[in-house]
């Protein structure tokens, strides 16, 4: 009776529902009035029933039912053609019948069906789910299985008197005859404007996306749809919103979506394509372009599109572990993919104690601090649980949380290596000198030193025999292990090929003489450096088969704030690109990964080719205390760091990595990096204190004296 009861109360609410476009998972329908008693189905009794010709979506969709049956009920049903599925009413066999079969029911259900939509209907032992195009049926079937199936306890329980079907106000008619009164929207933050000469055509990735569905659409329906800059409210007119255009429709698809979730909704005049992240917002593109696809009805030359307004409401990604604690403060602005399955989430509006409570709920949920670091106002902490890893920091200046989850068996883990082994050598930083052609600059490679003997390298340079030979014969002449050369850690700073192309000359000609015990780095997305200007996916494409000719070298992404040692030496990461979302990503130099390395009371800083973006955070969240001893220039002296950087940095040696005839022009240049230069040299450094990595390699041993050690491998 309890159950009887509930059926009774579940259908008078969906017989009343408001004919707006529903998305809090409930569907609108209209529904007959429902007999006192309900049929009962059981297991062993259902049988599924498809036309011999349904669409693959309708066999995939079937699929999905035949699961959460399995999931929910234990049966195990089976799915059969109506040319190969018999029936005797005598033997308690139940048919659900999909589409347009061979069985009188199916033309029972037709005669119910609304012009544009669904049915879902009994009649003696059979149900019928029927629509009048692909999308409403796929929608009916994805209702039975959410009304009925994912409902039951131990058997299917079906009104008598079953009849489910839409009201027109529930449809959104995208086309009709050829013809649409909507037009595609995008935000006019984007960068739309074409250079044929980078990566992509220099288009954000959202641009992309609406020009891509404007041809598709096009293709699809014959239908020519306008596309628009989004950003000003018009509440009459129909738009597909695509992407973060800054709406309030967005706001309101968004409310009803978790982080890794999507969907196409209808509010209002509008239809919401988009997600939290570029990521869901390319699988909401797509999700979208098949919902047209599936909603087409082509007659007589004439093309009509049309689906329910809920049709996919709430969508999943599966990239992330979505599965942690929820931080409770502030307010979740955004979320960004962070490469090798991490998520990126931004909180804003927050504080420090409201930071501080969250790692104490994360160490209340069984999570073990692993890494933690406190640095100009400034809270840093890494936290695992069997194989899950939560970096989350406080930036002061920002008033704001970034949270970054992953797997620890994908990402690494930044921790100490430290193997007590006696002290075999002086700790020293040495830069090589490297092939420079006339026709090019670029190109960077150093050489730490540990007390141990182990060594850790810093980029190396471009792809050239001369100067890989010339790192195996510093390796050579500075090893003081009894074991043979050991590389504790090669840390690449980002994925230009200036910079990891002679890690790939190094391993093809010398891995079997050597032992590379970690690979450090951190990169963005493949959707976050779409418009990056000359992006790279070296990690990707090319880390892979290198790492496996060098018989495995394991992976740590670093994150920021993170500070551990490697033998004598500590290293601290100061920024990742991690710091740089919510601003745009235009330069894959900012890409770059500045980190500090301590030992023997001196220091030195990295910076591989940061320019204005990062420079900018760097300086907004640390000021002074990127004071270090020994600063490498960003960028080879081109383009590259603010100076205001170097003014905080206040070095008092300055490692160059570039020819000396490139630093003669970096320095000569009329544009605003020369006159940087001039001032780091002249009102910072002194020239005296400049090393170029140009003929001579330089040794700067810890505690440093002054004067590095110049010599020739």
């Amino acid at each position: 009776m309890k159950k009887l009861i509930v059926w009774i109360l579940c259908f008078a609410l969906l017989s009343s529902l408001l004919v707006s476009c529903q998305k809090d998972g409930k569907i609108p329908a209209d529904t007959t009035a429902i007999a006192e008693d309900v049929w009962q189905i059981k297991q062993g009794q259902l049988v599924i029933v498809r036309s011999e010709d349904a669409p693959s979506s309708v066999v995939q969709e079937l699929r999905n039912l035949k699961k959460t049956l399995k999931d929910v009920l234990g049966w195990n049903v089976e799915i059969k053609s109506d040319f190969k599925a018999t029936t005797d009413a005598e033997d308690g066999t139940v048919e659900l019948v999909i589409g347009d079969t061979t069985r009188p029911i199916s033309q029972v259900s037709k005669a119910q069906l609304p012009s544009k939509g669904y049915v879902i209907c009994n009649e003696k032992r059979s149900i019928a789910i029927q629509g009048t195009n692909e999308a409403m049926l796929v929608y009916a079937i994805r209702l039975f299985s959410r009304q009925f199936v994912q409902t039951a306890d131990v058997c299917l329980q079906i009104p008598n008197d079953l009849l489910l079907k839409n009201k027109d106000s529930d449809v959104i008619v995208l086309v009709e005859d050829n013809a649409t009164d909507y037009s595609l929207s995008y935000s006019s933050t984007c960068d739309g404007f074409p250079n044929m000469d980078s990566i992509n055509n220099g288009l954000d990735y959202e641009v992309t996306l609406v020009l891509e569905l404007e041809k598709v659409l096009k293709e699809l329906t014959g239908a020519t749809f306008t596309v628009s800059l989004g950003n000003a409210e018009d509440p009459e007119s129909r738009e597909i919103l695509i992407g973060d255009v800054g709406r309030t429709e967005l706001e309101a698809a968004k409310k009803d979506w978790s982080a890794s979730q999507y969907g196409v909704v209808a509010v209002g005049n509008k239809l919401v394509v988009s997600g939290w992240n570029d990521v869901t917002l390319g699988k909401a593109v797509d999700a979208f372009r098949e919902l047209v696809e599936q909603g087409t009805v082509k007659q007589d030359g004439k093309c009509t599109v049309y689906f329910m307004c809920d049709h996919l409401a709430a969508l999943t990604a599966e990239e992330w572990n979505t599965d942690f604690p929820q931080y409770d403060g502030g307010k979740l602005s955004g979320t960004n993919d962070a490469s090798y399955g991490q998520m990126l989430y931004y909180y804003t509006e927050t504080n420090v104690d409201e930071y501080r409570a969250y790692c104490q709920k994360l160490e209340g949920a069984g999570y073990t601090k692993r890494n933690s670091n406190e640095t100009a106002n400034n809270v840093f902490a890494t936290y695992v649980k069997d194989d899950s890893k939560i970096h989350v920091y406080y930036v002061d200046h920002e008033k704001a949380v970034r949270l970054i989850t992953g797997s620890i068996s994908k990402t690494g883990l930044a921790e100490n290596d430290v193997t007590n082994d006696p002290k075999v050598t002086d700790f020293s930083v040495i830069q090589m000198n490297l092939t420079y052609a006339s026709s090019s600059s670029g190109g960077m490679g150093y050489v730490i030193t540990l007390e141990d003997g182990r060594f850790v390298i810093v980029d190396g340079g471009r792809a050239v025999d001369a100067d890989a030979q010339r790192l195996y014969n510093i390796l050579q002449k500075y090893n003081k292990r009894s074991d043979g050369i050991v590389i504790a850690g090669w840390f690449l700073t980002h994925e230009h090929s200036d910079h990891y192309g002679l890690f790939k000359k190094f391993v093809t000609n010398y891995s079997s003489f050597v032992k590379i015990q970690n690979f450090y780095i951190s990169i963005p997305s493949e959707s976050y450096r779409f418009n990056s200007l000359n992006p790279s996916s070296f990690m990707q494409d090319q880390f892979p088969e290198l790492s496996a000719v060098a018989k495995g070298i394991p992976v740590t992404l670093l994150h920021t704030g993170q500070k551990f040692l490697i033998e004598n030496a500590e290293f601290e990461i100061l920024y990742t690109t991690e710091d740089l979302y919510p601003q745009p990503f235009d330069l894959f130099n900012d890409a770059s990964v500045v980190f500090r390395v301590r030992a023997n009371g001196n220091s030195v800083l990295f910076t591989g080719d940061i320019a204005d973006r990062a420079s900018n955070v760097l300086c907004d969240m640390y000021g002074s205390y990127l004071k270090s001893d020994i600063v490498q220039v960003s960028h080879h002296g081109w383009n590259g760091a603010t100076l205001a950087f170097y003014q905080n940095v206040s070095p008092k040696v300055a490692m160059w990595p570039n020819s000396q005839s490139e630093y003669t022009a970096c320095m000569k240049s009329n544009a605003v990096f020369g006159e940087i230069n001039r001032m780091l040299v002249n009102m910072i450094l002194g020239s005296k204190n400049v090393y170029i990595a140009d003929t001579y390699c330089y040794q700067f041993v810890f505690p440093f004296g002054g004067t590095p050690i110049k010599f020739t491998p």
